[in-house]
């Protein structure tokens, strides 16, 4: 794997608000490692111990700054704004929304010229202004207007240009980074900087800075219905702090190794690396993605879910999700006698997965259960149930408090199936329905009673759904294609799979560009570029030992490198 030059991207300070301590966000690409004010330095903050997705941090950013790195960035009058060559984001950090418009510029808000903005490495606000960096060059403006107060050229050991700044509230002096280094300045009246005369190690004043590469890697489960149906583990050389991709994405040997049970549900945590697959016959395995060239090493531990249940039930699921924080997994079951009653929807601890086994909470719906996803606040899950009638006429979401445990509504749906996708203000509910899953429905949660109407009709498997909650990705197993749903006015794309016999399902990386397809029959995932909505390659995966099978589900993490 190629390997980049160790720098972060960009870095920002939020001044100290009530009982909470100043934070200052350390970026690399699209990924930010949070730090707190301790003791007259920085101590990390990420709950994981990593680097955090922007869009884990400011949710509404999902689709601007999550979608591409941004190479500059400050706060100013309770906003962060991001800024890129051509583009700039204001995000209120009260109102925690995006306030300016998608077609806002840096040029439209700073009054520089045209080769300084399109070289923009870095911001930092600081004097009762704002700096903004171009290699060396700097210019101090005013944000009111925008027009440059003072410009200059930093001249300092070891400055060779700026990747990033940052000047915490209070502070006497500012921080300028290049490389792996980092060099004090201060400011005059009028707005001039002076660089201190020597460099220091990032890593002295802020721990484990993100001077790494966030690689994804995949985890699938294959679609062999055998109980010894293999997970398979591939790391590649695909950079997800970018928006670039590999035309041919390399991959180290995969791994298929320990038995994921046949069709293995997967969630990945917002680490990248702690990840689960729940297999069909219901055992829960808990990895560890970064090691996962290490064969049996991968996996942290194994447990069989059933054990929990009371005398006489069992479970049938290829359904899990994960909550936003990674706290919490949650698993449906398609089985279900009243004879027998099972409690048909766990709720298993995974906090401490590292160390303990998970304990694991049961709600009981009275139908079975199948697919499941969160809000994106994490507050709410949202289920499908079905009784398996032949008209389908008592199936439906449940909308479930996450908190509490407990059911808050039934929103009903005829014949119902597995897929589910919730939008952003969790107005619209999207489910696969239909006998053979033949179409998606749309339940209107804002209304009562709820509408239902029916924005595709034609048969499609798992949906997943961009991180700005504007797409929903579908496979067409029986068209070889990918159906791309956009919800703002449910109009859909057909993107055809080459080669693919049986797509079955779709992941989408952090940054919402890209979606990877497997395929039920082939051990291979296909690439589309969610830009452009075409498919633009596929990943070679050996796994000899599929026995002539694809691969069910898919799960996207990452490894820092």
């Amino acid at each position: 794997m190629t390997q980049a030059r160790k720098a972060i991207t960009s870095a920002l300070t939020l001044p100290a608000a009530g009982a909470s301590a100043a934070t200052s966000y350390l970026f690399q690409g699209t990924f930010a490692m949070p730090y707190t004010a301790s003791d007259g330095g920085w101590k990390p903050s990420s709950p994981t111990g990593l680097p955090q997705h922007v869009s884990a941090l400011w949710q509404g950013l999902a689709g601007t700054a999550g979608h591409r790195p941004y190479t500059a960035s400050f706060t100013a009058q309770g906003e962060i704004y991001f800024l890129r060559p051509g583009h700039l984001v204001r995000y209120s950090i009260d109102k925690g929304q995006v306030e300016s418009d998608p077609g806002a510029k840096p040029e439209n808000t700073f009054k520089l010229a045209p080769e300084f903005l399109n070289n923009l490495s870095a911001a930092m606000d600081a004097n009762g202004g704002v700096y903004l960096f171009s290699g060396t060059d700097y210019a101090f403006c005013r944000l009111s207007t925008g027009k440059p107060q003072k410009t200059g050229k930093l001249s300092a050991p070891g400055l060779s240009h700026v990747d990033a700044a940052l000047w915490p509230k209070g502070s006497t002096t500012g921080f300028l980074f290049c490389g792996e280094s980092y060099a004090t300045c201060t400011a005059d009246a009028d707005g001039t900087l002076k660089t201190g005369s020597t460099t220091h190690p990032i890593a002295g004043t802020w721990p484990t800075p993100p001077l790494g590469r966030p690689r994804m890697v995949a985890l699938l489960s294959s679609s062999n219905t055998r109980e010894d149906g293999l997970a398979t583990i591939v790391h590649t050389d695909i950079d997800l702090s970018t928006d670039t991709h590999p035309a041919q994405p390399a991959t180290t040997p995969s791994w298929g190794g320990g038995s994921s049970g046949p069709r293995g549900s997967i969630a990945v945590g917002p680490d990248g690396w702690h990840a689960y697959m729940i297999s069909g016959d219901a055992k829960l395995f808990a990895m560890d993605l970064r090691k996962a060239t290490k064969a049996p090493d991968a996996v942290i531990r194994a447990v069989r879910i059933a054990d929990y249940m009371k005398a006489g039930g069992r479970i049938e699921t290829d359904y899990a999700a994960l909550s936003p924080l990674g706290t919490t997994l949650w698993v449906t079951d398609q089985y279900y006698e009243k004879t027998k009653p099972a409690h048909v929807i766990r709720v298993a601890d995974v906090s401490a997965i590292d160390t303990a086994n998970p304990t694991v909470k049961e709600i009981d719906p009275q139908a079975r259960t199948s697919g499941i996803t969160f809000s994106p606040n994490g507050e709410h899950v949202f289920v499908i149930h079905w009784q398996g009638n032949d008209d389908g006429k008592d199936d439906g979401v449940l909308e479930i408090d996450a908190a509490e445990r407990t059911i808050i509504r039934d929103y009903k749906a005829k014949n119902l199936g597995g897929g589910i996708a919730v939008s952003r203000d969790s107005s619209q509910i999207y489910t696969q329905a239909g006998a053979g899953a033949t179409k998606i429905l749309k339940i209107n949660t804002r209304v009562d009673p709820p509408t239902v109407t029916t924005p595709v009709s034609i048969p499609v498997w798992r949906l997943a759904m961009t991180p700005d909650r504007e797409r929903i990705c579908m496979p067409a197993s029986h068209d070889s294609a990918v159906i791309i749903l956009h919800i703002k006015d449910d109009t859909t794309i057909t993107v055809k799979i080459p080669d693919a016999e049986t797509p079955h399902s779709v992941a989408i990386d952090p940054n919402g560009r890209y979606a990877y397809v497997t395929d039920a029959l082939k051990t291979a995932v296909w690439i589309i570029d969610l830009d452009t909505e075409k498919c633009t390659g596929s990943i070679a995966i050996d796994q000899k030992d599929a026995k002539g099978r694809g691969f069910f589900q898919i799960g996207l993490g990452w490894d820092w490198t």
